[in-house]
């Protein structure tokens, strides 16, 4: 699927950065693509409305991902805004001193998490959209006790059409000349709905939160 899709998300990424627009219509339309592919995936999942064990985990995203979330964070009511904000803000605090592998055993509840449900759903990124679970007793164990070697039973078959997706999306900003670094998300979100430049500097093609600890290389990110 990466080779397929290569073409044109090289294509789209130039022609945006070109006319130096905003990464949200090529974000979600790789999104969708994605959702095409893992709804056609024969393996079913325990995953339902509701459920949000996988809501505390960290979570990594792209640049562009991150911009088109804040973008539609922007959109809501400003009490939604600020309420959003204050979350994030309090998570970077509560994750700053700690390594990947720390925050990753360490139950943090996303900041758009409300009422067991993600408050920006459409648009959240593909780290949320390729995880699953066959097996909701094993992520109850791993919420209750992080430290668990309880082990998440997935799909084969939907990690390989995510990874095709995820895998062109990084390339295509290679090429394009854009950021492809994967970023954390909660962090780096603070960072796009209080920085008005961050988006100045992904369509630059510079490091798009360049105060964001927590980032990697696309290949070091997903290895």
């Amino acid at each position: 699927m990466a080779l397929g899709l290569l073409p044109d998300v090289v294509s789209d990424l130039v022609q945006l950065k070109r006319v130096g627009a905003h990464p949200a219509s090529l974000v979600v339309k790789l999104h969708k693509t994605l959702d095409g592919a893992i709804a056609a995936a024969s393996q079913k999942v325990d995953c339902k409305s509701g459920c949000s064990y996988c809501c505390h985990y960290r979570v990594i995203a792209s640049a562009a991902e991150i911009l088109t979330i804040a973008g539609f964070i922007h959109k809501l009511a400003l009490n939604e805004q600020t309420r959003v904000v204050k979350r994030l803000r309090a998570n970077a605090s509560a994750t700053a001193g700690l390594s990947a592998r720390q925050h990753e055993s360490t139950n943090v509840e996303c900041a758009l998490l409300q009422d067991n449900k993600c408050l920006a759903y459409d648009v959240r990124p593909f780290a949320c959209r390729r995880h699953h679970s066959m097996n909701v007793a094993a992520c109850k164990e791993t919420f209750d006790d992080p430290q668990s070697p309880a082990q998440n039973i997935q799909s084969v078959e939907r990690l390989a059409v995510a990874a095709g997706v995820i895998n062109a999306h990084a390339a295509g900003s290679v090429r394009a000349g854009l950021d492809s670094n994967i970023y954390e998300l909660g962090a780096a979100l603070f960072v796009a709905m209080t920085d008005a430049s961050s988006v100045a500097r992904w369509k630059r093609g510079k490091v798009t939160f360049p105060a964001v600890r927590d980032h990697q290389e696309f290949s070091e990110a997903w290895s």
